[in-house]
């Protein structure tokens, strides 16, 4: 297998209290996989890697609110009290997705071990990004054969997600203190699924119906904890 990347980190401080930080990779992992697609053709096999993601972005951000004493905002009074030293931090990713093949039985095929080979793309266009497609652009290998589609020709949906937290301490003693957050997971409430089903032969084929590594929907949490 190999691995090569271009990686890029960006980092800006503010003097409003406000950072972002960024990294961006461009990345291709190729390999020959742990079963072999075609047992008679080795270099048949070598292709994208199963967690191969061409692009992957990750920008986070960590602001101290414009509030309480010092601040230009809010910093005198009980409304310093109440809205000063808070923390806005949030996490945004995004990647594109894994690839994937549609395989069909291997029913006239002579090739022990094999679970599935490649089969034939009959459609036009490109299926990349898409959680779902249209299963009559595949038909089975002809007897003896394989298939016209090479090992994970496709990629799947899309991973995007943004999380954010707002938290504050209070100090109870020289060494004690009381820290409350709020954090939302999943904030833009997106959907991300699973590559489809890509057996020509099994349930629900050219469909996703399951949620990448349990990604639910928008969660809000709220939580205190006591740091000593």
């Amino acid at each position: 297998n190999n691995y090569n990347s271009l990686q890029v980190n960006l980092t800006k401080r503010m003097a409003s209290g406000l950072a972002f930080a960024g990294s961006y990779t461009w990345s291709r992992a190729m390999d020959t996989g742990s079963d072999l697609v075609n047992p008679f053709d080795r270099n048949a096999n070598y292709a994208r890697s199963d967690y191969d993601r061409r692009h992957i972005l990750a920008v986070s951000h960590v602001w101290n609110l414009p509030f309480g004493a010092g601040s230009p905002y809010a910093n005198t009074g009980a409304a310093a009290q109440i809205l000063g030293n808070w923390e806005l931090n949030g996490l945004l990713r995004w990647a594109t997705g894994t690839p994937y093949y549609v395989t069909a039985d291997p029913l006239f095929c002579n090739c022990p071990g094999i679970a599935g080979i490649p089969a034939n793309f009959t459609g036009t266009g490109s299926l990349n990004g898409a959680s779902s497609f249209d299963p009559s652009n595949f038909s089975p290998a002809a007897a003896g054969q394989f298939g016209s589609l090479g090992r994970n020709s496709f990629s799947g949906p899309d991973m995007f997600t943004y999380n954010l937290s707002l938290f504050r301490n209070f100090a109870i003693r020289d060494n004690v203190k009381l820290e409350f957050r709020g954090e939302a997971y999943n904030l833009t409430n997106s959907t991300n699924l699973v590559n489809p089903v890509s057996n020509l032969f099994s349930p629900g084929f050219g469909q996703s119906f399951r949620t990448f590594n349990g990604m639910g929907g928008r969660t809000f949490q709220v939580a205190g904890r006591l740091l000593f």
